[in-house]
C-alpha cells in the first residue's frame, strides 16, 4: 500500500469526504476500511489528510477528479518536529525504489507551504537548507523539474499561531487536483448565466458526487442557466435539461448582467455556453417541460444520474402548470401551437415528491440523484429529509447561507426497482421556508 497525504483547500469543509469517498469509487476504490480510516480528518479543519492506497494510479486518478483537494504527495514522512521528521523521512528511504527519484539524471525542486502561517523566503530557505540530509544527486530545476517535493507545515487551527508547528509533513508529490477548471469554468468568464446559476466549485462537486464519467446521460429538470449541466458535460457525460421558464431555454429578456447589453442577445443559451468550452457534441438538448409532469411517464431506466438545483423560491419563485379557476377552458386547436398555459405556486414539498418519483422512474440501478434541500437551521432534523423505498442516502453536506438558513447537498443512490411513493415528511415546514427565510432576514 502507499501511504498518500492529500491537501486540501481550505473551502467547504463538510463537503471533503463525500467527495473523497466518490471520487475513490470511480477510481475502482470502495474500501470500507480506508473510509473508516480518513472519516475523522476529512471534515476537520486541518486541510491534511492521510490515506493508504494501493498504488500511484489510484491516487492520481482520486486527485485529478477533486476540485477541493489542492494535491496528493506520496508521503515520505511526517513529525512534530524537524528532528522527528527526519528520523521519518530516513527510515521510508529504506525502500530501494524510492532512490530512483534521486539519480543523478534528474531534475527536482523542493516546495514549501504552511498552514495558518506565512512563511517569509528567508524561513523557507533556511528549512530547505536543514533537508540536506536527503541524498539528492541531480539538479535543482524549479521551472519543469522531473519531481516536486512537497515540505508542508501544520500551524493547527487556533487563531493564535504557534511559533513552531505542530506537524511537518514531506514526500513527493503525484499530481495536482482539478481545481484549475474553477478558474476555466469561472460564471465570470461564461457567455451565458443568470440570477440562479450555480457556483462553479458548487457544480463539480455535484457532478463528483453523481460519479459522473464519459458515455453517461445526465438530466437536470431545472437546468436554467445549465451551470450543472456544464460541469457534468466536462467530465464526459451527454446532458440533457429541462425547465418551465422557455425564456431562460431561448435566453430572452433582461441579461443579469450588471455590464453590457440590459437584454439577452442571440448566443446566450446553454448550447452557445457548452460552445464556448468545447462541449458543444455532448450537449443532447433541453426542452421546455413542467417538472410535475415530466416528459419522462415511463419506468424506464434511463439516466445515469439526475444532477438539479431544484426551485425553492428565494431568488425566483417555482412554478407548475395549473390554474386557481376551478375550472379550465379547454385551447382551440388553431391556438395551441401558441398557447402559453396559466401556471401556479409549485410547493416545495410537491417539488420534492416529484424529483425523488422521477429519480425512481427513470435512473439506472446504481445511477444517482443528486439535489439541493433548503431548511432553516433551527428546525432541520434528519428526519426531514424526504425519502423514498427505491433510493438510499449517500451524502448529507450543509452549505450555510446565513445564521438562520442553509441548504443540504443530498446524494441519493437508486438500489432497486420500487413501485412506492416518496415520503417527505415536514412539508408544512418545506413549503414555509421561502416566508420564513426572508421575515428572518428582515
Amino acid at each position: 500500500m502507499l501511504r498518500c497525504l492529500f491537501h486540501y483547500a481550505q473551502e467547504h469543509l463538510e463537503f471533503r469526504l463525500p467527495e473523497f469517498v466518490s471520487s475513490a469509487a470511480l477510481a475502482g476504490i470502495a474500501n470500507a476500511e480506508i473510509v473508516k480510516e480518513c472519516s475523522h480528518a476529512a471534515c476537520d479543519l486541518s486541510p491534511f489528510l492521510i490515506v493508504d492506497l494501493p498504488s500511484e494510479d489510484v491516487a492520481r486518478r482520486i486527485a485529478q477528479r477533486s476540485v477541493l483537494m489542492k494535491s496528493v504527495i506520496d508521503l515520505w514522512g511526517f513529525g512534530s518536529d524537524l528532528s522527528s521528521l527526519k528520523s521519518s523521512i530516513l527510515a521510508h528511504l529504506l525502500d530501494e525504489k524510492e532512490k530512483q527519484f534521486m539519480l543523478e539524471s534528474v531534475t527536482f525542486r523542493i516546495r514549501i507551504e504552511a498552514f495558518n502561517k506565512k512563511c517569509t523566503d528567508e524561513y523557507s530557505a533556511s528549512l530547505i537548507k536543514q533537508l540536506n540530509f536527503l541524498p539528492f544527486k541531480g539538479r535543482v530545476n524549479l521551472r519543469r523539474p522531473d519531481h516536486t517535493f512537497c515540505l508542508f507545515l501544520d500551524y493547527g487551527t487556533d487563531s493564535t499561531t504557534p511559533a513552531q508547528p505542530y506537524r511537518l509533513f514531506f514526500g513527493r508529490e503525484i499530481s495536482m487536483s482539478s481545481r484549475h477548471l474553477l478558474d476555466s469554468y469561472s460564471i465570470k468568464k461564461r457567455r451565458y448565466i443568470g440570477n440562479t446559476s450555480m457556483d462553479t466549485t458548487l457544480s463539480f462537486l455535484m457532478a463528483n458526487q453523481a460519479k459522473v464519467k464519459p458515455g453517461q446521460l445526465v438530466l437536470d429538470p431545472f437546468v436554467g442557466t445549465g451551470s450543472v449541466l456544464i460541469a457534468c458535460a466536462c467530465y464526459g457525460a451527454h446532458v440533457v435539461g429541462a425547465d418551465i421558464d422557455r425564456k431562460i431555454l431561448h435566453g430572452w429578456g433582461k441579461t443579469s448582467r450588471a455590464a453590457g447589453p440590459k437584454t439577452r442577445g442571440p448566443n446566450d443559451n446553454l448550447y452557445m455556453s457548452m460552445k464556448q468550452y468545447g462541449l458543444e457534441a455532448r450537449y443532447v438538448d433541453v426542452l421546455t417541460a413542467d417538472a410535475a409532469r415530466p416528459a419522462w411517464t415511463q419506468r424506464s431506466p434511463l439516466f445515469d444520474a439526475i444532477v438539479t438545483d431544484p426551485p425553492y423560491g428565494v431568488r425566483e419563485g417555482s412554478k407548475k402548470i395549473g390554474s386557481k379557476k376551478s375550472q379550465i377552458n379547454t385551447v382551440a386547436d388553431e391556438y395551441k401551437a401558441d398557447h402559453i398555459p396559466a401556471v401556479t405556486p409549485y410547493r416545495l414539498s410537491e417539488v420534492l415528491s416529484d424529483l425523488l418519483e422521477l429519480a425512481n422512474n427513470t435512473l439506472t440501478v446504481g445511477g444517482r440523484l443528486v439535489y439541493w434541500l433548503p431548511v432553516s437551521r433551527a428546525d432541520y432534523e434528519p428526519s426531514l429529509i424526504p425519502v423514498h423505498p427505491g433510493l438510499k442516502l449517500i451524502a448529507n453536506s450543509e452549505q450555510v447561507i446565513s445564521g438562520h438558513a442553509s441548504r443540504r447537498l443530498l446524494t441519493m443512490e437508486k438500489t432497486t426497482e420500487s413501485k412506492n411513493d416518496a415520503t417527505v415528511s415536514g412539508a408544512e415546514i418545506h413549503d414555509a421556508f421561502r416566508a420564513a427565510y426572508f421575515k428572518r432576514k428582515n
